[in-house]
Parts: C-alpha cells; structure tokens; sequence
C-alpha cells in the first residue's frame, strides 16, 4: 500500500507497506455479538489481562508521555481465550462484546454505553492487570487480545464455567441511568460521566477528522 496526503503545499507520502486483509465467513449471523450493552443488570467483564504497555497509545499521544514497552502479541493465550469467546457466543452465552484496542479498556467501555445509550459502574481494581499498575494504566493500556463483554446474570455460571481455563473477571454491570461510572482503586478516585457527553465528544471528533 501507498499513500500520498496534500495539505497546502506540503505533500506527505507514506512509504510502501505490506498490506494484508484477512475475511471470515460465518454461517450463521446469530452467532456475531455486537459492541452495545443491551440491557440493564447485565454483567461487564473483562477478558485477558491488562499490561503496563502504553509505548505508542493514544492516552500517551495525549498527555505526551513516553513508555519502554509496547503491546505484545501473545499467541498461545490469544489463541485459547479467543475460541473460548466463540463458543460462548456460539451457545448464546455472551450479549455484547467488544475488543480493547486504541483507547483500551476504558474506550471499549464508553463505546458500548454509547452504542446502547444505557450507563455502566465499573470498579477498577477488578480488572485482572500487572502489579503496580495505576488507575490510568490499567484503563487505557492497549495490551492485545482482550475483550469487554457484557452477559445476562442468569448466565453467570455457565459462561465463568467456560472461562475457567483464561484469564478473566466481572468488573461492574449495566445501568440504565445513563451515566458512565468507574470506581478507581483508591476511594479518592472516581470517573462520573454522562453517556450523552461521551457520545457528544465522540461525535464531534468524527465530524472534526471530515473538516
């Protein structure tokens, strides 16, 4: 692939890089999950464990930090909790889910409160992570491979049975008030957002990037 961007009088060319596209086929539709929470008293968890590798996020972009250690592909865990997520949509099991990439888990988190304009209160130091971590790290870290998935409770056994063998926990629930709450691991530390202002924020970016 290469590309060419004009802006004024600047021209900017992207190098040739190796592009590959890779499609599935399902055969069957209702076994895709989709992003949104779909309804309130749903359980959140997250799936795989959260690193301190932020080298190269978008959190750091923002604050202009700089990090040693970047995302690492861990194939053998990838792999096994990735075919356990599919059985457990396959037997009906999993209601939303969503990967963790640019943003981490805290993007994921607000975009299926946004995708299903219902609300969420997590608790941080739920999350399975590192040691040593601080609240920001573990919310916006961009490890691979992980998910945020929602289930109804009725399911809470059948699918943590199934998760057994992977690294997992529940982080919070579903609300139906509209606000986007997490819980840090310090009593001081509390996120208190409504969805509405998320989805504002959300959207104003989209718009701004077709300016």
């Amino acid at each position: 692939m290469k590309n060419d961007y004009s802006h004024g009088g600047t021209k900017i060319s992207i190098p040739p890089t190796l592009l590959i596209t890779l499609c599935g086929f399902s055969k069957d539709a209702r076994w895709s999950a989709t992003t949104d929470f779909k309804q309130s008293k749903d359980l959140i968890y997250v799936l795989g464990k959260t690193y301190d590798e932020l080298s190269g996020s978008e959190y750091y972009i923002h604050t202009n930090s700089f990090g040693k250690t970047h995302p690492k592909v861990r194939v053998a865990d990838n792999f096994k909790l990735y075919k356990k997520v599919h059985l457990a949509i396959k037997n009906g099991l999993i209601r939303s889910c969503h990967d963790c990439s640019d943003g981490g888990i805290a993007v994921s988190l607000a975009e299926s409160c946004i995708g299903a304009n219902l609300g969420c209160v997590i608790n941080t130091n739920k999350i399975p992570r590192d040691e040593g971590m601080t609240d920001d790290k573990i919310l916006f870290s961009e490890s691979a491979g992980r998910f945020v998935v929602s289930i109804s409770a009725s399911s809470k056994k059948d699918f943590e049975d199934l998760m057994s063998s992977c690294v997992f926990a529940q982080i919070g629930e579903v609300c139906d008030n509209q606000n986007f709450v997490i819980n840090g691991s310090e009593d001081s530390i509390k996120i208190s957002i409504a969805v509405s202002e998320l989805e504002e924020s959300f959207k104003k970016t989209l718009s701004a990037s077709y300016l």
